[in-house]
């Protein structure tokens, strides 16, 4: 009898292969394509071996990341498209495969590529459409925090700098995109950490989440206030600077 989770595991090892032969050759139409393929094949994600899943993503990343840090002002809309298919592919993936999920862990590069991606997007962001690599990365991110602590705490101490640009985006979808990050950090972080709030940055963060949800009307920003009001340092170290609305 064939064995079609195996054969599923290997098509979509052999696209992702592709893929990353694709990129690196640029030709980022037929790479998006083949993530395509990808994110479609929802039982190859359920059952596709999650490390050698994660090198080829590994990869792909490196690639598009080496490319867009690279651009001017001037990234190219289809590098720009694959690169949210990139994440639109990781974020499905953490979804239905809580050992790519887990396995995020062992290969941090993905994260330190998405960071280089994001910061370099943003600083073209006048761009059209680079809030859709945006979103997709940041969605990618929450998906990979969901019931995960060690995911949770690396992605608040590598992305914690980052969270304001993304928070203060003219897209409110970017900006509601984070504050659900920033809440699914926070489940774990701030009960790691009670002291996070002494952290100027961490106060930042939260201080703009609000401001969010008050001017607005972003509701994940709620739930961040939710998060703060168990911690003891909210009220002595935040709510002074907290505005009318607020």
């Amino acid at each position: 009898m064939i064995d079609t989770e195996k054969m599923d595991e290997i098509d979509l090892l052999a696209l992702a292969e592709s893929i990353a032969q694709s990129c690196n050759l640029n030709d980022w139409d037929k790479a998006k394509q083949f993530l395509k393929k990808i994110i479609t094949d929802e039982s190859g994600l359920k059952n596709v071996s999650q490390g050698l899943f994660l090198q080829c993503m590994n990869e792909i990343l490196k690639s598009l990341s080496e490319k867009i840090n690279h651009s001017d002002d001037n990234i190219l809309q289809p590098v720009q498209e694959c690169a949210a298919e990139c994440f639109r592919c990781l974020r499905q993936s953490c979804a239905l495969n809580s050992q790519i999920q887990s396995g995020l862990s062992s290969f941090m590069d993905i994260l330190e590529y998405t960071k280089i991606i994001t910061e370099k997007i943003i600083s073209v962001d006048a761009q059209k459409d680079s809030e859709n690599v945006l979103k997709c990365a940041i969605q990618f991110l929450g998906n990979a925090c969901v019931s995960n602590a060690t995911n949770q705490k690396a992605i608040w101490e590598l992305f914690i700098n980052q969270f304001r640009s993304f928070l203060h985006h003219a897209d409110s979808k970017v900006c509601d995109c984070t504050c659900m990050l920033v809440h699914t950090c926070l489940t774990t972080v701030a009960k790691i950490d009670q002291c996070l709030l002494n952290n100027a940055s961490a106060q930042d963060i939260v201080l703009t989440c609000i401001e969010a949800t008050a001017q607005k009307d972003i509701e994940w920003g709620l739930y961040v206030l939710e998060d703060m009001l168990k911690n003891d340092l909210f009220l002595p170290k935040l709510y002074w600077k907290m505005g009318h609305k607020e």
